[in-house]
């Protein structure tokens, strides 16, 4: 694909429709020099050209040129007035370099030109967001978070997930990113503020897991999840994003990296006093996989149990840890990513149906299990019960995939695939 990406205005040069998506191909794979040397040759053929003046404008707020986007995106605007999407990222740029009354003039223009389209409700509440938590508020939020005595490292970590099986007694840790973040109920005043942007980011969000399988409000989904907030205290060791991650969503300013994150964070300080919880990063995970502190504790126990939506993982865990005993707890998987795990991952419904009846099975007596948890946002639910009833949890997530061979997330690669997962893929 780089190869494509860095000849393509060699090989076709006069196509400029092709050359722009060549040019989204590039920016989406990381590849933002092609993209930008791309976008400019259309421009140098076609000074005109509306799509590739856009492309650039993306790919400076990628690269936090944040002033230079708005000024692509004001030219664009001047060249076609009508270009809603140019306004609508012109008002989350201006937003971003804190000219907040230009960002209400673009909304406002917005909402003018399409006074119906519900991304306007959205966008407006974004901006006012932004203007409460702008991105140096939320960066000293998360680096405070980082440099507080609380916060623990992997090695730590293990350390007392090792303790608390050896004491057998309860002990979970949990992990937030964006899907948990959508979830965190701040407080009814802060709801009725972001009603719109909350609700677009959990709608987004929702499509991952459900993909449209249960309407959140009246399944009780929307209810249970706002739960996250006790789910969060009650856990030992709290995993939270992690300071490069939220300057990264601050590039681009898109609603659900923002808000999702900067929530997280704002209801992981709420409370008042000291619960003698510790906290690590979101990534614990990986760094658990790529230092392989997990696989040893694992080795240890020689029975673990396990909550995934692969029915094969047991086996090839068992496997390649040569363990005496694998107990596994099905539930569906993600509704979006069933083309990487497999359409049998996502057999079945996970709330509430799954949900509620694994809810009641782990709150038998579990006598200091350790539980490998990788069930999403309901996963940090079943983390708790798991610590209430006597076991010891971790939210590990996509390790999973990564053992089983799935690439959900492309950073893993195939590198920490375990052999017997090899020989099946």
């Amino acid at each position: 694909m780089n190869s494509i990406t860095s000849s393509a205005d060699r090989i076709i040069p006069d196509d400029q429709q092709s050359l722009i998506d060549v040019a989204i191909i590039a920016r989406d794979i990381g590849n933002h020099e092609d993209s930008y040397r791309i976008c400019r040759h259309i421009l140098s053929i076609n000074a005109e050209n509306g799509f590739a003046m856009y492309e650039l404008a993306t790919l400076d707020a990628m690269r936090g040129r944040h002033v230079e986007a708005l000024l692509g995106l004001e030219k664009n605007i001047a060249r076609m007035p009508g270009d809603e999407r140019s306004i609508r990222f012109a008002a989350r740029m201006s937003a971003r370099i804190g000219d907040h009354a230009g960002a209400r003039a673009y909304v406002k223009l917005a909402d003018e030109m399409s006074p119906d389209n519900s991304d306007v409700a959205w966008l407006r509440e974004l901006c006012d967001f932004m203007q409460y938590y702008p991105a140096g508020v939320a960066d000293r939020i998360s680096a405070k978070i980082e440099n507080d005595k609380r916060y623990v490292s992997k090695d730590c970590l293990i350390d007392w997930a090792r303790a608390a099986l050896q004491d057998r007694r309860g002990f979970s840790m949990i992990r937030l990113g964006d899907g948990e973040g959508a979830f965190c109920r701040i407080s009814s005043e802060d709801e009725q503020r972001y009603r719109s942007l909350y609700r677009f980011c959990r709608d987004d969000r929702a499509r991952v897991w459900f993909n449209g399988e249960i309407d959140l409000i009246e399944s009780g989904f929307t209810d249970t999840a706002f739960g996250l907030r006790q789910a969060m205290y009650d856990a030992d060791v709290l995993g939270l994003p992690y300071r490069s991650w939220v300057a990264h969503e601050y590039q681009f300013c898109g609603p659900t990296g923002i808000t999702c994150l900067v929530n997280a964070l704002r209801l992981a300080k709420v409370p008042a006093v000291d619960r003698g919880q510790s906290w690590t990063t979101q990534q614990v995970h990986a760094e658990l996989l790529q230092s392989t502190l997990l696989e040893k504790l694992v080795r240890e126990c020689k029975r673990i149990s396990l909550i995934s939506c692969m029915s094969d993982a047991p086996h090839i865990l068992k496997e390649a840890f040569d363990l005496d005993e694998v107990d596994f707890y099905r539930i569906p998987g993600e509704k979006a990513h069933l083309h990487l795990l497999g359409q049998d991952a996502g057999e079945g419904r996970h709330f509430p149906d799954r949900f509620n009846v694994l809810m009641d099975e782990l709150s038998q007596p579990l006598h200091g299990q350790l539980f490998l948890v990788a069930g999403g946002i309901l996963g940090k639910f079943y983390c708790t019960r798991i610590k209430q009833s006597g076991g010891v949890a971790l939210d590990v997530g996509s390790i999973i995939d990564a053992w089983m061979g799935r690439m959900t997330r492309p950073n893993y690669g195939t590198s920490y695939t375990l052999p017997a997962a090899k020989s099946k893929i």
